[in-house]
C-alpha cells in the first residue's frame, strides 16, 4: 500500500507544490518563532534545535529563562506550528526521496525503503514535541527521565534528518548524471545514424532499421553493427 501510494503521488508538480508549503512553514519557524524564543530565553537555544541532546538541568534553565510569557509562547506558538511541520516533512520528503531515487535508476523496492527515513524522522519530531509539551506543563517539576527520553528523540530526529539529506543529495546528483548520459547517448546515436546513412544507397533506405527511434534527427532507418552501441 505504501509503495503504491508513493508511485501514485510522486509527480513533479505535486511534489513542487508540497515543497513550497513545507518551506513556508519551516520559514516561519526559522525566521520568527525560534529566533523569538531564543531572544526570550536570553540566547539559550530551544530544545527543538539541539541536535546533540540536552540534560534535565538545561531544560529547567531554559524554561526558567523563558519566564511565564516565554513558556506560553512555546506552547501556543512554536509547538502548534511544529505539529504541522513534521506531517509536511514526512509527506513531502518521502515522496521526493522516492521520486529522486527512481529518477537516479534505483530499483523501486530500495527507493521505497529509503523513503521511510523522513517518516521515522518526522515520528521522532512528534515524540520530541510531546515530551516538550509535558515538561512545559509540569514545570517547575521537570522529570529527569522524561528529559532524557525527549533528548533521545531530538538526537534521533537530527540524525535521521542528516541521513535523509545525504540520500537526497545522492539521488539528485545521480539523477542529473543519468539524465546527462542519456542525452549524450542520444546525440551520439543521432550522429551515428546520420553518418551511416550517408554510406548507404538511398534506394535501400526502406530495407534497413535504426536502433535509435528517440533520435529525432534520423531521416532514414539504419541498422548499426552489433558492437556500435558499446562503442558510443
Amino acid at each position: 500500500m505504501y509503495k503504491k501510494a508513493l508511485k501514485r503521488l510522486s509527480k513533479g508538480k505535486w511534489i513542487l507544490s508540497l515543497l513550497v508549503v513545507t518551506w513556508v512553514v519551516y520559514g516561519y519557524m526559522l525566521l520568527y518563532s525560534l529566533p523569538h524564543l531564543i531572544e526570550l530565553a536570553n540566547g539559550m537555544k530551544p530544545l527543538d534545535v539541539l541536535p546533540t541532546g540536552y540534560s534535565s538541568d538545561y531544560v529547567r534553565s531554559l524554561f526558567l529563562a523563558l519566564g511565564e510569557g516565554g513558556r506560553q509562547f512555546y506552547l501556543s506558538r512554536q509547538i502548534p506550528i511544529d505539529m504541522v511541520y513534521p506531517a509536511l516533512f514526512i509527506i513531502t520528503y518521502s515522496l521526493l526521496t522516492f521520486y529522486g531515487l527512481c529518477k537516479a535508476g534505483t530499483n523501486e523496492s530500495l527507493a521505497t525503503r529509503l523513503s521511510l527515513i523522513p517518516v521515522f524522522a518526522g515520528i521522532c519530531d512528534y515524540l520530541e514535541n510531546l515530551g516538550i509539551v509535558v515538561m512545559l506543563w509540569s514545570f517547575p517539576d521537570v522529570s529527569s527521565s522524561l528529559a532524557t527520553i525527549t533528548s533521545c528523540f531530538s538526537v534521533g530526529k537530527a540524525g535521521l534528518t542528516t541521513v535523509f539529506w545525504i540520500v537526497l543529495l545522492y539521488a539528485l546528483v545521480a539523477a542529473v548524471i543519468r539524465a546527462t548520459r542519456g542525452r549524450m547517448r542520444e546525440v551520439w546515436l543521432t550522429v551515428a545514424c546520420r553518418t551511416l546513412a550517408g554510406r548507404h544507397d538511398p534506394k535501400d533506405h526502406d530495407k534497413i532499421s535504426c536502433p535509435c527511434p528517440t533520435a529525432s534527427g534520423c531521416s532514414v532507418r539504419i541498422t548499426l553493427p552489433p558492437d556500435t552501441l558499446s562503442q558510443l
